[in-house]
């Protein structure tokens, strides 16, 4: 209980036998739970999130529930949120409202394939807001996810782009 994290938070691969409780955990910049397995319940209750979480290729046999987690006050107010990659991730094990998360991708997608994983995750989690009743939370990220797509397609002619980030600033 009232854990602070100063720096990053590295976690990859850890095996959580038992239940895991970051409950009123402070996580300031980077924290690092890719390829962590939850055998067991999580609890992130109250945690203070960082600035970048990281849940990639996570394994977890309960939900892990950030509903209950926030953004530091200062950060807050600055409406800075919590950047999460969920790529490879079981996003349907995962309970979050998107009020303080943004999905993390690079300024740039350098191929196909990222493309491909970063789409899947705005898919997967557009289903589940849509499934758990998030509805601002699912209008939020659809704009989002269309903005992604219209002007991060790789397979996108130059041409096309542009049209897109002009109607994109236009629709917006």
């Amino acid at each position: 209980i009232n854990t602070k994290f100063d720096s990053t938070a590295h976690f990859h691969g850890v095996l959580f036998d038992s239940l895991a409780y970051f409950r009123d955990a402070r996580f300031n910049y980077l924290t690092i739970f890719s390829g962590v397995h939850f055998k067991d319940k999580v609890d992130f209750t109250s945690v203070i999130l960082p600035d970048f979480l990281d849940f990639r290729e996570i394994k977890s046999a309960e939900i892990v529930d950030l509903t209950k987690s926030k953004m530091d006050s200062t950060k807050a107010a600055n409406g800075q949120k919590c950047y999460i990659d969920l790529r490879d991730a079981p996003i349907e094990k995962f309970r979050l409202t998107y009020d303080n998360f943004r999905v993390w991708k690079p300024d740039t997608i350098p191929d196909r394939l990222n493309f491909q994983k970063l789409t899947e995750v705005f898919e997967k989690l557009l289903k589940n807001f849509k499934d758990n009743g998030y509805t601002s939370s699912y209008e939020l990220l659809d704009k989002e996810y269309h903005a992604f797509k219209d002007l991060q397609n790789p397979d996108a002619s130059i041409s096309k782009r542009l049209f897109n980030r002009v109607n994109y600033y236009w629709s917006n």
